[in-house]
């Protein structure tokens, strides 16, 4: 997948775009794509949990900055989850207000797993081999450690 040159929060704003972020994602469940550290290829690539939101990201136009696809392939770069936590272009959400397309964070203190919500209780992630459909809570990817919006 090709990124994005910029991010911008005004390039997806509606409903479609969250779908089209969200059926992005399911390309990759489809096509039963492998977990692999440190990787944010293709659906036959196979991705870890960052890399699988960046794409997901990238294919409705937004680049996270200075998170990216080419850094987190570089060791020591493993867990991009955490910049993206971190990232103030994505706004900050209660839990209690979670939406279809925001990004979930998960550890025991530090964030060390990011899923996307995709409603009904229901996250779409990279984890543990493959991608994969879970409930937002399970006590296997550690606690709830925030949310995310990507969107508007």
């Amino acid at each position: 997948e090709i990124a994005p040159s910029d991010w911008s929060s005004d390039v997806c704003s509606s409903d479609l775009c969250i779908n089209a972020m969200i059926r992005h994602g399911m390309k990759y469940l489809k096509a039963r794509a492998r977990y692999v550290v440190g990787a944010s290829g293709t659906p036959k690539q196979g991705c870890d949990c960052s890399g699988f939101i960046m794409q997901c990201l990238y294919s409705v136009g937004i680049n996270p900055l200075p998170t990216s696809a080419v850094r987190h392939s570089k060791p020591g770069y493993e867990y991009e989850s955490r910049q993206l936590f971190k990232n103030r272009k994505l706004k900050k959400v209660k839990l209690k207000n979670i939406k279809r397309g925001d990004l979930v964070f998960y550890g025991g203190g530090i964030v060390t797993h990011i899923a996307m919500y995709i409603g009904k209780g229901r996250c779409i992630e990279s984890w543990p081999n493959r991608v994969c459909i879970m409930p937002l809570r399970s006590g296997i990817r550690g606690r709830i450690l925030g949310v995310r919006r990507p969107l508007p």
